[in-house]
Parts: C-alpha cells; sequence; structure tokens
C-alpha cells in the first residue's frame, strides 16, 4: 500500500524523536546500561520493562498541515542529526518554529506495554523556537536543511 506524504513524515518525525531521546535513556532506565551481563543476571528483565504502564500519545496524531502544498508543517518541523545513538552517545536536534515559539520534546521508549506501544520517559524543555531558513526544494521534492541545533 503507498504511502501519503503526511504519513511518511509522521514515520520520519517519529524516528527522528526517538533517536534523540536515545541519548537520554542512560539516566532514565537501567537498561540502557543493562547490555548482555544485566540481562543473563535478570533473565525477565525485558518482561518486568515492558509490564510497565504505557502510552499512546507517542503518535503522531494530530498534524497540521500547511494547506499551500500539503507536505509540511511549518509550525514546527525538526530533525536529529543521526538516525540512532548507543547509550552514552550525544545527538542534536534541529528545530524550526514559525512564529518563533517555546516547545517541549516528549521522549518515549517503544515496547510492549500492554499494547500502549510505548512509554513516556521523560519530557525535555521548554525550549524557545526560533525560525530556520526553508531549505530549497531540490531532486525529487527533496529538501537538505542545515540549522543549527
Amino acid at each position: 500500500m503507498p504511502t501519503s506524504p503526511d504519513r511518511g513524515r509522521r514515520d520520519l518525525l517519529k524516528a527522528s524523536l526517538l533517536a534523540a531521546g536515545a541519548s537520554s535513556l542512560p539516566k532514565l532506565t537501567p537498561i540502557a546500561h543493562a547490555g548482555a551481563a544485566a540481562a543473563s543476571r535478570q533473565p525477565d528483565l525485558i518482561r518486568h520493562e515492558n509490564q510497565r504502564p504505557g502510552h499512546t500519545n507517542w503518535q503522531l496524531t494530530r498534524v497540521r498541515l500547511d494547506k499551500r502544498d500539503g507536505f509540511r508543517t511549518p509550525w514546527i518541523e525538526g530533525y536529529c542529526s543521526r538516525q540512532s545513538v548507543s547509550a552514552g552517545e550525544s545527538i542534536d536536534i534541529m528545530v524550526s518554529t514559525n512564529p518563533a515559539q517555546r516547545f517541549s520534546i516528549e521522549i518515549f521508549r517503544m515496547g510492549y506495554y500492554g499494547g500502549t506501544g510505548a512509554r513516556l520517559m521523560t519530557t525535555l524543555g521548554p525550549f524557545q523556537g526560533k525560525t530556520q531558513l526553508d531549505p530549497e526544494v531540490g531532486p525529487r521534492r527533496l529538501r537538505e536543511c542545515h540549522w543549527e541545533p
């Protein structure tokens, strides 16, 4: 089944925000530091984690698209410097808000959690957003941003 442009964008934003949270996980849960040794000492570690209460709020469900082309959400857009990180590594998050406004970032850990799909680990911010330059449209409608973190 083909995906709509806003569906692909939602998936990209979800993945970016989840990747952004990976650098925060070592401070939030022993699982990030656990590794194979801890799993062998605590064989039920994953089962216990998945029994914790979850949230469905990790799903982007209230996305408001720009009426001009229907592909962008200029009120707040963002991306991460890397797709994933290991425990202890850092990641930059680039965000543009138009107009400039405050925003927060919620970090979720993906998992079963009774079927909800994720658990809220922490909320970062609020941060003061700023409007960053819109990138030019390149080949195949791709845009390459060079925003400040």
